[in-house]
């Protein structure tokens, strides 16, 4: 074999190898998106069925049994009462307040989830407040090794 074809049998196997190496990386990549994909779904999915439970039980604590005319009749404080510690128990919106538990999938492991709620403002309900009125903002945060973002976030609001 002369000294040029040796150079260029290099040369192939120099070429060769870098595209095996792209075709793997390329491999990767799509792999990566697709379980990242399949990750936004599956949260989504775990996020709006808690939207749902929780859009279900009464506004306040004080409205489940009596209507209320007046935002000072609404509970001051954002969160489970002493008696409910179990999530059958909670029967007002705000019982979710910082409610957290973990879903897990065989194929993408564990999703862990945590509920925010707070009161929104009369002019912009997305925007929270500490003072009582008709809106409370409801955000559910999910985490997952595949969702490149870190965090799924779904909001909505409920009003009275």
């Amino acid at each position: 074999m002369t000294q040029t074809q040796s150079i260029l049998v290099i040369g192939g196997m120099m070429m060769l190898s870098t595209l095996i190496l792209t075709r793997g990386s390329n491999t990767l990549n799509h792999l990566s998106r697709t379980f990242h994909i399949e990750a936004v779904a599956n949260a989504y999915e775990i996020g709006q069925s808690a939207i749902e439970q929780i859009n279900s039980v009464a506004f306040d604590e004080k409205t489940v049994t009596t209507d209320v005319n007046k935002t000072s009749d609404l509970s001051a404080i954002l969160g489970p009462d002493g008696v409910e510690i179990l999530l059958n128990q909670f029967d007002d919106i705000d019982d979710f307040k910082n409610y957290t538990w973990s879903e897990s999938t065989e194929k993408l492991g564990v999703f862990n989830a945590k509920v925010n709620v707070s009161y929104g403002t009369t002019a912009n309900p997305e925007i929270t407040t500490t003072s009582r009125t008709f809106y409370k903002k409801i955000e559910i945060l999910i985490t997952n090794q595949y969702l490149l973002q870190d965090t799924l976030r779904l909001q909505t609001i409920r009003g009275y």
